[in-house]
């Protein structure tokens, strides 16, 4: 049992470093989308998951006029 979970972890460790290797590729072809992934990145502890997820959940930010909604959609 434990063999073959080990296993299995590490085929899915396999497949999520080929998903972040797609991620990066695709950020490479978008220059838009680099520079926003770039001004995120200097936020200190957040990581490239973290960003990507927050501007594909949030289309890039385009759909809010203010951090105040931002915020209002983070309940914060």
């Amino acid at each position: 049992m434990i063999k073959s979970n080990k296993g299995l972890i590490a085929q899915i460790d396999k497949q999520i470093g080929q998903c972040l290797k797609e991620i990066k590729r695709l950020i490479e072809l978008n220059k838009e989308l680099k520079a926003k992934i770039n001004k995120l990145n200097t936020i200190k502890g957040i990581g490239l998951i973290t960003i990507v997820t927050t501007l594909a959940e949030t289309m890039g930010f385009e759909q809010f006029n203010s951090a105040k909604q931002l915020v209002q959609l983070c309940w914060l």
